[in-house]
């Protein structure tokens, strides 16, 4: 695990409300497809999946985007949403790009009491971020950013 300031970014999305699971695999590809013919996808892209909806939300109701980090002078690409993607502190967890291995960071992430293991708080009030850089992927990772603040001042 390692500490990193994650920068601004301007970012385009896709938005998929419902149930986590083969439906944000799908939104991906989607993804994935767009930025290909808008000839963006390289190796030193960044993809970002994002589940903003708590463990208690309706699964109906559960909001996930999947978004790419774009140049300030990138021009919109039709069916894509922009945003930005505000600076944050976020815990670096590195993991196999494997349903298995995804999983079973989230089930480790939801049972275990981490913060008391760790010089860090986590910042509830920021989602955790799937980061998915193509160089990664290519070697079988991905990363999970867990948004904190330090207890150190």
């Amino acid at each position: 695990m390692n500490i990193e300031t994650i920068p601004s970014q301007r970012i385009f999305y896709i938005r998929r409300i419902g149930e986590y699971g083969t439906g944000n695999l799908k939104l991906m590809t989607i993804l994935k497809e767009r930025l290909k013919q808008a000839n963006l996808f390289n190796e030193d892209l960044v993809i970002y999946g994002i589940a903003w909806s708590g463990p208690n939300t309706p699964k109906e109701q559960c909001v996930y985007d999947v978004c790419a980090t774009v140049s300030a002078s990138q021009k919109k690409i039709e069916g894509m949403e922009e945003s930005v993607l505000e600076s944050g502190k976020y815990e670096i967890y590195k993991v196999k790009h494997t349903k298995e291995a995804v999983q079973a960071f989230w089930m480790e992430w939801r049972q275990s009491d981490i913060q008391n293991k760790q010089s860090f708080v986590v910042d509830f009030d920021r989602p955790i971020l799937e980061r998915y850089r193509v160089k990664q992927i290519d070697t079988g990772y991905c990363e999970f950013c867990v948004p904190i603040d330090s207890l150190e001042s």
